[in-house]
């Protein structure tokens, strides 16, 4: 977050940015909400009271506001990888009256409860702070949510999750890893949520059986070298448990999806926490039947400003 004031058009004072904390409302909310849904208000106070997960809004609010005066949508094109919605929000000059700024919290409604992420004003080097505004200043407060993929380093190497999965009493190796991390289609941050995600009317997409995966930025080859499939893949939302921060999605790949006779060598999935590509050796073979996979969402908060 950075807090920005002036008069007029002079800027008097930046002071970021400077970290939050999601907290469990905010990770309960990503459940069953879109970031761009939950996050509509900005609250800020002058309480000192160190943040932690149970927080419910600002310690001692001062004034909130819906007033959102920039917004940004956007993907890293370098690792570390992430996906990044920016809003600006302004308080306009006169809404205080000499306060000392110093804590901050964004919820969906002018009430100061079930609040998405807080934070304590801090300078650059960690220390907390706090922002005077008089009563001739407003007051911007910027935002900078990032949804950053697993299975991938910071310095941008692979960290592929692998395993076995048995399949009608056979086993078959996996590799999972990120898919088109740079394209906004699939990692959308202001779309944000633990449940699947339609990318050009798939929720899923096969692919042949000689397939490999792709780089993080890009999705499994065919023989070809074409693009996915397109299969009729459906999906479930299955029920999510406050406080766990995981949820399972199961998706089903039809009776007439991809039935090659080399079998199936890759899938790519779409959730709202990004797009993923997953191998199978040997393929897994794929006649007139359906298959069902089961992918499990989780998510939390990454320790970093970069």
């Amino acid at each position: 977050m950075t807090l920005t004031k002036g008069i007029g058009s002079i800027v008097t004072e930046t002071i970021g940015p400077f970290k939050n904390l999601v907290l469990d409302d905010g990770l309960n909310a990503l459940a069953a909400n879109e970031f761009d849904a939950w996050v509509l208000y900005c609250h800020v106070g002058v309480g000192s009271t160190p943040v932690s997960p149970a927080n419910d809004g600002v310690d001692q609010p001062v004034a909130s506001t819906n007033n959102v005066i920039d917004t940004s949508l956007s993907t890293k094109g370098l690792p570390p990888y992430y996906s990044q919605r920016v809003k600006t929000w302004r308080f306009a000059a006169g809404t205080f009256n000499n306060h000392q700024i110093s804590e901050v919290a964004f919820t969906n409604t002018a009430v100061n409860e079930l609040a998405f992420s807080r934070a304590l004003v801090k300078d650059t080097l960690g220390n907390f702070t706090s922002s005077w505004i008089r009563s001739d200043e407003w007051l911007d407060v910027t935002y900078d949510f990032r949804l950053y993929p697993q299975f991938i380093n910071t310095d941008g190497t692979l960290n592929d999750g692998t395993g076995t999965i048995v399949i009608s009493e056979s086993a078959y190796n996996y590799t999972i890893r990120p898919s088109n991390v740079t394209t906004l289609a699939y990692w959308d941050a202001s779309k944000a949520t633990a449940k699947s995600m339609a990318v050009s009317g798939d929720y899923m997409c096969g692919y042949t059986s000689t397939s490999t995966l792709g780089l993080v930025t890009n999705q499994p080859t065919t023989p070809t070298g074409d693009n996915a499939t397109s299969t009729n893949a459906t999906f479930a939302n299955l029920a999510y448990t406050p406080q766990t921060f995981y949820r399972d999605i199961t998706y089903s790949l039809g009776p007439y999806a991809l039935n090659s006779s080399g079998g199936l060598g890759a899938i790519r999935f779409h959730t709202g926490f990004g797009a993923y590509q997953m191998s199978f050796s040997p393929p897994v073979p794929k006649w007139y039947d359906t298959m069902v996979f089961r992918a499990t969402l989780a998510w939390g908060n990454v320790d970093v400003i970069a």
